[in-house]
């Protein structure tokens, strides 16, 4: 997510995707720029060209820059690209962007967020829940009474990610990308 939304911002040489992801090792970084390469996602000419959306991408880039506006001000960060640890940071890892976007349809007991997403282990989706928590993404409320029930909705800084979530989400769904 973070390097898709480095490069929304236009083409990038190595060594500035890698100042941009600070904190991500030269494996890993190597590892996604060859994934996002191989899955037509990102565009690159070979040695010492930069790295750029490819075409079938492009129409991502407005959500992307979005995104990364909005979990800037979430994370009080005016840096080019939120922390690791921020928000941005947080949506890159596996299933948390699945389960935003689950919730973009409404509040949802923990069970159905996990009938919705049968693959996600229950311990991963415990875990994505209490990140996206913490990062105050996703509001956990529990109703008293007989029986006691939880639900998850997206917070107001969750709130905020909605158009760009959208985008994401109709980009993704679009039949032409198949």
């Amino acid at each position: 997510m973070r390097l898709l939304a480095a490069l929304a911002a236009g083409p990038l040489h190595y060594s500035d995707i890698a100042r941009a992801l600070e904190g991500i090792s030269p494996t890993v970084l190597n590892e996604r720029l060859r994934d996002v390469v191989d899955r037509d996602l990102v565009r690159h000419g070979g040695n010492g060209s930069p790295y750029s959306l490819a075409a079938s991408t492009a129409p991502l880039a407005d959500a992307l820059r979005e995104l990364r506006a909005r979990a800037q001000v979430v994370d009080g960060s005016r840096r080019a690209l939120a922390p690791p640890g921020g928000v941005l940071g947080i949506m890159e890892r596996r299933w948390a962007l699945a389960i935003l976007m689950c919730l973009l349809d409404g509040p949802k007991r923990y069970s159905e967020i996990g009938k919705t997403l049968p693959a996600m282990s229950g311990y991963t989706q415990s875990h994505r829940m209490r990140e996206l928590a913490d990062a105050r993404l996703v509001e956990r409320r529990v109703a008293q009474g007989p029986p006691v029930s939880t639900s998850y909705l997206l917070s107001p800084e969750g709130e905020g990610l909605r158009p760009a979530l959208e985008a994401i989400r109709r980009w993704a769904e679009d039949p032409r990308r198949r």
